[in-house]
């Protein structure tokens, strides 16, 4: 009996030693993953205590699942991470594992590509991810949803000024609006069907539904040439939705080069639609919407508005002050969003500063300016037009009271005599990453650039394959893709179809070259490569790239 009894207190002591260590790893484990949140920016130094009271009465478990779950979730459009052009606005896709070649010939034959979708009609836009779904703009006035999963088009909504017209303008011109409804009705008619259409008919169809927008477009303009007609909108080089859309994982919110803003949720049911006039503008209208807590930013022509998310009612307008007042103060790029300290601040297209609170202005933007700003690792860079031969970059300021100015400098470099400059346009945007600058221009050259140093690293003329004879825009001006960081690589989208994917560092050094040979008829020009000139989107293992026709989903195949 007394055996037994040593025996059962041997196998007690064992099993409360295992469960003691089990405890106490879970623990060490536990303070891993809050460790790592931290650094992830998942949480914040006032979350620590809660997780480790949690820790001490025992709840390491609950604590890893909680943290675990939110490192999951990192990365995926929400409301805690609301998304836009370039992700962020930084062209880093954290946690994404993109594949390294793919390849699409003229004959079909291809090469870890997972679907092509065909789309309505040509756009020089972005696709953003959200959910289980793509969107992505139809010029000249269609938002397009898709299946991420099979590309099929599910849905198509309209974002036109007739649609954000109000009801006192329709009362005071009925028989204008008469007229409207019935092509809208046929539009309407066009759009429901496309999604069941084969391809080959999506496209067909899709320049039809344009036709009819066009037509409605005329006629708004002549009803009212003081609200439309003098918008500066009556042209735009890369079709009036070329921006790329913004969600908080709940909504998609669009905005169209005409001043037309307009919210709606996954399955296409619009919730709100408002018409900004817009300040003429050359060759139109480009920045993103962007989201910023509960407000909406929005560009309308030398001024910024912030929209109330959940209705579309203004919040604040604040016209933009510039350093000189005589530039023409143009500016093509989209707002990025950044903060100092505790609070969020707008980084417009032309560089200047906006507390997003309340739109006060604390630092003054530049003239004309082409790529939309890039914002990393303390540095703001931007480049002041098509004469500029190299980008700017300054420090950001420590405090938004506007007291500390910080110090322009310019990225001197002069071009390498073997390389034969086509000019020194640039209308890609940058990348920052480690403190370096990969800036494209467009012959096509790869700058990078040492900001901490300022110097040059290198400069390296990019293999993008012979460029087909054409100067239509937006893609006969430079390369229009920004360098995009996913994988712990660079990827450099040339504007007809290739890509090349480079080292971060010093040394360029190409881990891959691939191309997608798309060929498209014209009107004035057969069998033309199709344009490349959007930023892709990289989500897991997967990249989504919206060309100039087609939206292409990149997989390795298992």
């Amino acid at each position: 009996m007394k055996k037994t009894f040593q025996k059962v207190l041997l196998t007690a002591t064992v099993l409360c030693l295992a469960v003691s260590c089990f405890s106490e790893d879970m623990e060490k484990n536990a303070r891993e993953e809050i460790s790592k949140a931290l650094k992830a920016k998942l949480i914040s130094v006032s979350d620590i205590s809660r997780y480790y009271e949690k820790i001490n009465k025992g709840k390491a478990e609950e604590v890893i699942k909680e943290l675990k779950k939110l490192a999951a979730q990192e990365g995926q459009v929400s409301d805690k991470n609301p998304a836009g052009w370039r992700l962020d606005g930084t062209g880093k896709f954290p946690g994404a594992e993109p594949p390294l070649s793919w390849s699409l010939d003229r004959n079909g034959n291809k090469k870890n590509i997972a679907w092509v979708s065909e789309m309505p009609f040509y756009c020089p836009g972005s696709v953003l991810a959200a959910g289980d779904k793509l969107f992505t703009g139809s010029n000249d006035y269609s938002l397009v949803c898709l299946d991420k999963k099979t590309g099929k088009i599910l849905w198509l909504r309209s974002v036109s000024p007739y649609d954000a017209a109000e009801k006192e303008e329709r009362d005071g011109n009925k028989e204008v609006f008469v007229a409207l409804d019935a092509l809208a009705k046929q539009r309407n008619e066009l759009n429901s069907k496309i999604p069941g259409l084969p391809p080959g008919e999506i496209f067909k169809s899709g320049v039809e539904v344009n036709k009819i927008e066009k037509e409605m477009e005329k006629i708004l303009c002549e009803s009212d040439k003081e609200k439309y007609k003098n918008t500066g909108m009556t042209y735009s080089d890369g079709g009036f939705m070329s921006t790329t859309p913004a969600s908080d994982g709940t909504f998609i919110y669009a905005w169209n080069a005409w001043g037309v803003t307009a919210c709606f949720d996954l399955n296409g049911e619009r919730k709100w639609i408002r018409f900004d006039k817009l300040k003429p503008q050359e060759h139109g209208h480009y920045g993103s919407p962007l989201l910023i807590g509960d407000k909406l930013i929005i560009h309308t022509g030398k001024q910024y508005k912030a929209l109330d998310k959940k209705t579309g009612k203004e919040i604040w307008t604040s016209e933009v002050v510039l350093t000189n007042p005589g530039w023409s103060g143009y500016w093509y790029g989209s707002h990025l969003y950044a903060r100092i300290g505790n609070e969020d601040i707008i980084i417009s297209g032309n560089r200047a500063l906006f507390k997003a609170s309340d739109g006060k202005q604390f630092m003054k933007g530049m003239g004309m300016q082409c790529p939309s700003p890039v914002f990393g690792d303390g540095y703001v860079s931007w480049i002041n037009g098509p004469g500029s031969a190299a980008p700017y970059f300054y420090k950001m300021p420590s405090t938004t009271l506007g007291t500390e100015i910080p110090v322009i400098k310019t990225c001197s470099f002069k071009r390498a005599k073997e390389i034969k400059s086509q000019g020194s346009y640039f209308s890609a945007s940058a990348l920052i990453l480690n403190g370096l600058l990969y800036s494209i221009g467009c012959d096509p050259v790869l700058y990078v650039y040492d900001l901490t140093a300022d110097r040059l690293v290198y400069q390296q003329v990019l293999d993008f394959g012979p460029t087909p004879d054409r100067l239509d825009r937006p893609y006969g001006c430079g390369i229009g893709a920004s360098p995009t960081l996913a994988g712990g690589k660079i990827f450099l989208w040339g504007n007809f179809g290739t890509t090349l994917i480079i080292e971060p560092g010093t040394v360029y050094k190409v881990l891959g070259k691939n191309t997608i040979d798309t060929r498209l008829t014209y009107n004035y020009k057969n069998d033309q490569q199709e344009g490349t000139v959007s930023n892709p989107w990289f989500e897991g293992k997967r990249i989504y790239y919206r060309a100039q026709k087609y939206i292409y989903c990149i997989e390795e195949k298992k």
